[in-house]
């Protein structure tokens, strides 16, 4: 017989932890800490600046915006501060810190307050901002890519070269790019929280072994990549490999998959939404025009975690009604196919369209080399330049792919300079990302002809 007199009616949840947010935020910092580290040892005091400038314009931002809704300071809580370093480990080490400060506001005011605060916002904030700041700002978004080694100062130099998810694809990994040691202990280009896998698993095993966090998403979204790039990359495992260690994977994987707000709570809808993640960045990266695709596949992802638990939900106590695999199997499947005929029409468009643009690209550069170098006759490719031949074959001088520093980012530029080292031509690439002014007056003939028959020191094999 139950004494109703003691039984006790209260609001959920009923079953309660020792674990605070404070605690739970405290941990994920403390697993972030070798990614910064190994940022700083790669980059400078740049990528350290990049980091405390992140941090604190979230924390402000957040007690600004709940002062001003006139709601509980929620500072405490380090909830700001995580987003900070994810959002720093999310940019190049050269980022504007105005832009910074920038996606501080969109991160923290936008996507996180504006819809309630923590717990509320549907999508990461971190991710969320990036995604709009890579929309708004591409060439500072991707200038940073390129960033050099420097271990001391705050100026990083650029380099020619692309990143290392620009280094494989479809036919492997290209030569010339970061070898898998580099990528796994961190001496590459790239955002922040890139350039070493090892500091990443390092924190995420830490989490794992607090029990922050589950080991469900970030295996399963690892696993999908690896057997996915498999089968398309031909069982070619040294790229597999490469696949796993470059770019945000294990950033993404540890630490944005599995938000507590914006990732399923049941075990199957983890798996689904590791397996979901897992085949959109295949696809971005296989074959879309961006080399990374972990953060859009995680906001992806986010949008439909609602529908992953309701499929995923245990059947509620008292209920006679047994699980059906149908309710797992079926949104699956469903998901799958819709993936893979995303590919299969991704794989058909470019395998119609990657010779007609690597032709008019090659007539592109071709016009581009005859343009600056009028008077040559022929043009042989010595790889890293091209020598301009008379008729009678002899050279009278070289033609240069380089790359100038804009203010959208590196601009290409091929230059034309004669056997005595005087500039001959020069046609700019891209100047979409300049600013209306100066930036974009390259494109005029008239701006870019006073450099014609300048000299000045000339390095390689015009010396």
């Amino acid at each position: 017989m139950i004494d109703t007199k003691k039984l006790t009616v209260s609001a959920s949840p009923h079953q309660k932890s020792a674990d605070t947010t404070t605690g739970i935020m405290r941990d994920v910092i403390i697993a972030l800490v070798p990614a910064g580290i190994a940022a700083v040892l790669v980059f400078g005091l740049r990528a350290l600046a990049v980091i405390v400038v992140s941090v604190v314009s979230c924390v402000l931002a957040e007690f600004l915006s709940r002062k001003a809704m006139k709601k509980e300071d929620t500072i405490t809580d380090l909830s700001a501060v995580v987003t900070g370093l994810l959002l720093a480990y999310n940019l190049p080490s050269n980022i504007p810190f105005w832009i910074v400060v920038l996606g501080a506001v969109i991160a923290i005011v936008v996507i996180k307050q504006m819809f309630g605060g923590i717990g509320q916002n549907f999508i990461n904030p971190a991710l969320g901002a990036r995604v709009i700041l890579m929309s708004a700002f591409p060439g500072r978004m991707s200038a940073g890519a390129f960033a050099g080694l420097n271990k001391s100062g705050w100026d990083v130099d650029a380099l020619t070269g692309a990143t290392p998810m620009g280094m494989v694809g479809l036919d492997g990994v290209k030569e010339g790019a970061p070898t898998l040691s580099e990528l796994f202990f961190g001496n590459v280009s790239g955002c922040l929280g890139e350039v070493s896998a090892i500091a990443l698993l390092l924190g995420g095993i830490y989490l794992m072994v607090r029990k922050v966090i589950s080991p469900i998403i970030p295996c399963t979204y690892i696993a999908t990549v690896a057997i996915f790039c498999m089968f398309a990359q031909g069982f070619d495992m040294y790229a597999v490999a490469y696949e796993l260690l470059a770019g945000g994977l294990f950033l993404g994987a540890i630490f944005m998959a599995t938000d507590y707000t914006t990732s399923p709570i049941t075990k199957k809808g983890k798996i689904i939404a590791g397996i979901f993640c897992g085949v959109v960045t295949c696809i971005i990266r296989l074959w879309g025009s961006l080399p990374e695709g972990v953060s859009f596949s995680i906001i992806l992802m986010n949008v439909f975690v609602p529908y992953f638990e309701d499929w995923t939900a245990p059947t509620p106590f008292g209920m006679n009604k047994k699980f059906s695999p149908k309710e797992v199997l079926v949104p699956t499947l469903t998901l799958f196919i819709i993936a893979l005929v995303a590919t299969l029409l991704l794989a058909m468009v470019n395998s119609v369209t990657a010779d007609r643009i690597a032709a008019a690209k090659a007539a592109a550069e071709a016009e581009a080399r005859q343009t600056v170098f009028p008077d040559a006759k022929n043009f042989v490719d010595k790889t890293d330049y091209f020598e301009a031949t008379d008729a009678d074959g002899n050279v009278i001088g070289y033609v240069f792919n380089t790359a100038s520093k804009g203010y959208g980012g590196d601009v290409p530029l091929t230059v034309g300079i004669d056997a005595t080292g005087s500039i001959t031509g020069i046609v700019p690439g891209d100047l979409s990302n300049e600013t209306p002014g100066l930036g974009q007056n390259a494109s005029n003939d008239s701006f870019r002809e006073q450099f014609v028959g300048k000299t000045g020191k000339v390095s390689g094999p015009v010396q």
